[in-house]
């Protein structure tokens, strides 16, 4: 079977690939990303999906890519929060280029990475079926996304799959997110700053649990239909979340409280409680994550 996972070299993307290479597939992957020459060895390719369609058209077809998976997106509370035009044009127009380029090609299935801030705040853990109610950008753009694959894909007879991911976490992830810049601050005894009391409750997944969520959405998921991909085992408080992490590396960091105002999402835009719902995922495809937010945490400290 031949993929094409857009935003490959993610860090979703590059773990995904690894899994889906150990079956023997063929995987292509696409990113505006220049690499280095020790990883040309991947079936790569530069491609900006917001200006290169017709680029990523040829190469569809060229590949005669059967399965698509788009993870390619604009991400990070603070960069979506200061680059509103960047968000729409990546995470929306970027979205609407790469099913163009489906469009008259052999993709017979198209997965769509979603996320759970499309959400927004919800009195319930977090169902599929829930009305989606935005507070940022980010999850607005996620939401229409949403719209746009459903109605291209009903209308060209692709079969869709959407999967809307929880806080997930793993090594080599960015400092913007909150676990792994809890862990940089703590190894440097920096003081870890959170935001209002620091009461935020979230339900981190591990890398390698969201990334064999994704792959048994993949080949066992139902045609056309939403799942949530988390963790629902340890709902935590972002105040606990940093001193399990102070605790875990032995840091003699202190915990600092800061108002809204001073952090990078506005009190209006955050989301106090994010809990996923996964009987859906769980019931259709046998997922069950398996790495507990401590042992996370340590991998990650081992890295």
């Amino acid at each position: 079977m031949n993929y094409l996972i857009t935003g490959g070299m993610g860090l979703i993307g590059t773990a995904l690939y690894k899994k889906l290479k150990k079956k023997g597939n063929k995987i292509y992957l696409i990113d505006n990303k220049k690499i280095k020459i020790s990883k040309r060895d991947l079936n790569y390719k530069k491609v900006d999906i917001t200006k290169e369609k017709l680029k990523l058209k040829k190469y569809i077809n060229d590949k005669k890519i059967k399965v698509l998976i788009h993870l390619a997106a604009f991400l990070g509370v603070a960069d979506t929060e200061k680059n509103p035009k960047k968000v729409m044009n990546v995470n929306f127009s970027g979205t609407k280029n790469v099913l163009d380029a489906c469009d008259k090609s052999k993709v017979k299935q198209f997965i769509f990475s979603s996320s759970s801030e499309i959400y927004g705040d919800q009195n319930k853990k977090f169902t599929e079926t829930l009305h989606p109610r935005p507070k940022s950008l980010y999850g607005f753009s996620k939401w229409q996304a949403e719209l746009l694959v459903k109605d291209f894909c009903s209308k060209r007879k692709i079969n869709y799959k959407i999967v809307r991911f929880f806080n997930v976490y793993g090594p080599r992830q960015k400092n913007a997110f909150v676990i792994p810049k809890f862990i940089k601050l703590a190894l440097n005894n920096k003081n870890i700053s959170i935001y209002g009391n620091g009461n935020q409750i979230r339900s981190f997944c591990f890398l390698e649990d969201a990334i064999e969520g994704l792959n048994q959405v993949i080949k066992f998921g139902k045609k056309n239909t939403i799942y949530n991909i988390g963790n629902d085992k340890e709902p935590i408080t972002v105040i606990n979340l940093a001193k399990k992490i102070i605790k875990a590396s032995n840091s003699k960091s202190k915990i600092k409280k800061i108002p809204f105002y001073l952090s990078d999402r506005k009190k209006n835009r955050e989301i106090f409680k994010r809990i996923p719902n996964i009987k859906k995922i769980k019931s259709d495809t046998g997922y069950n994550p398996q790495t507990n937010l401590l042992g996370g945490i340590n991998r990650i400290l081992k890295n």
